[in-house]
């Protein structure tokens, strides 16, 4: 994926507003529009941004050929409806998340754009101000295929009977049963053993004399 250099030139957005226009009560809806200028048609396979507090959006394109009328004069089509950004209009969860629209959910693909108006819809009159931002517009290419090491490549060598085998060490059977006897051993002593403390020099409840170090 390779970022595209005309990465658009958004313009202020417009918050509708309902009722008297100087009154500061707005509907819950801003348009954002993106332009192209001093190109022919851009395409686009990705659409990066970062929300802010912006509840659910949707996407309208214009593109160069679908009518016969001038580019600027070209309707607006929707290629996304209803993208919900944060679970829940009220609440600040997904608030500043950051989101990526790509080509399999837009309804048709973004070839020959002259222009891209973001419709940003906030119903809750809590969060005064909602937008997008870090808008990236991104083109795909084609991915060549990662090569792997030649040692990845190489089909596995089979192994023999004698590579089984560690040399210098006795046959695996042989070892089994000598590390068998050995946990059998040790199992055994330990259900001898006694919790009473043993004397350094006591032979059968005396000392021996003969065990004892003058200083």
């Amino acid at each position: 994926m390779n970022a595209d250099p005309k990465n658009g030139t958004p313009k202020t957005p417009l918050y509708i507003k309902v009722g008297d226009l100087k009154v500061e009560f707005h509907s819950g809806c801003c348009i954002l529009d993106i332009g192209f200028p001093n190109t022919i048609s851009v395409e686009i396979g990705e659409i990066h941004f970062k929300n802010y507090y912006t509840y659910a959006l949707s996407l309208k394109a214009r593109r160069r050929g679908d009518s016969s009328e001038p580019a600027s004069e070209a309707k607006w089509k929707t290629c996304l409806r209803n993208m919900r950004l944060m679970p829940h209009p009220h609440f600040e969860t997904g608030s500043q998340d950051y989101f990526t629209i790509s080509r399999k959910q837009l309804s048709y693909d973004l070839c020959n754009v002259t222009g891209l108006r973001f419709i940003l819809r906030q119903p809750s009159p809590i969060w005064k101000e909602f937008k997008i931002e870090d808008l990236k517009f991104c083109k795909t290419s084609e991915t060549k295929p990662v090569s792997l090491p030649s040692w990845l490549l190489k089909p596995p060598r089979p192994i023999d009977a004698e590579d089984r085998e560690v040399k210098g060490a006795p046959p695996m059977e042989t070892l089994s049963n000598h590390l068998q006897q050995m946990w059998g051993l040790g199992e055994q002593a330990a259900t001898n053993s006694t919790q009473n403390a043993l004397g350094r020099f006591d032979v059968d409840g005396s000392y021996e004399i003969n065990l004892l170090s003058y200083t």
